[in-house]
C-alpha cells in the first residue's frame, strides 16, 4: 500500500490539480445521491463522496473512520489522514468562496495541519482536487460577519 505524500505538485505556491476519473456507473451513482442543484449542502457531500471514491482508488483497501473528529470532514485509518474538504461547482479554486466556520476548524488548519482538499467541478465529468497547504498556499483572515435577528 502507498504511504499518504502530497497529491499534487507544488510549484512557486501554485497547486497541480488531480483528476477524479470517474467510471459512468460512478457518475450515474453521484447524480442519484446527489442530483446538481444550487444546495450549498448538496455540494459539499458530493466533494466528500468524490474524495473517497479517489482515495479508495488510490489507496486500495483504505479504511474511512465512521465519525471523523470536529471540524474534520473525512478521517482515515489507513493509511492515517485528516482531511477537510470544500467542494465548489465551479472550476476553478474560486479562492474569494473558501471560508472555515469555527475555531475548531481554523485550529485544525493551522496547528494541526489537517489537510484541504477543495473539489472543483464537482457537477463534471472529470472533477479536480486541490491539496491546500497552510502557510504555504493560503492564509486565514478573520472577517466580521453579522447574523439577521427577527424583529
Amino acid at each position: 500500500m502507498k504511504t499518504p505524500t502530497s497529491i499534487g505538485t507544488v510549484k512557486a505556491n501554485k497547486v497541480t490539480p488531480i483528476p477524479i476519473k470517474l467510471m459512468e456507473g460512478e457518475v450515474r451513482k453521484l447524480n442519484a445521491k446527489y442530483p446538481c442543484g444550487k444546495v450549498s449542502a448538496g455540494i459539499g457531500k458530493r466533494a466528500v463522496e468524490l474524495v473517497r471514491l479517489y482515495l479508495r482508488k488510490r489507496y486500495p483497501g483504505c479504511r474511512f473512520r465512521e465519525n471523523p473528529k470536529k471540524g474534520v470532514d473525512l478521517a482515515i485509518d489507513s493509511p492515517k489522514m485528516l482531511i477537510e474538504i470544500k467542494g465548489t461547482e465551479d472550476k476553478d479554486i474560486s479562492w474569494g468562496k473558501l471560508k472555515v466556520s469555527g475555531k475548531t476548524s481554523y485550529l485544525n488548519l493551522t496547528e494541526k495541519r489537517v489537510r484541504i482538499y477543495r473539489v472543483t467541478d464537482v457537477y463534471g465529468r472529470v472533477p479536480q482536487i486541490h491539496e491546500l497547504v497552510y502557510g504555504k498556499h493560503f492564509k486565514l483572515t478573520c472577517e466580521p460577519r453579522w447574523r439577521f435577528v427577527r424583529l
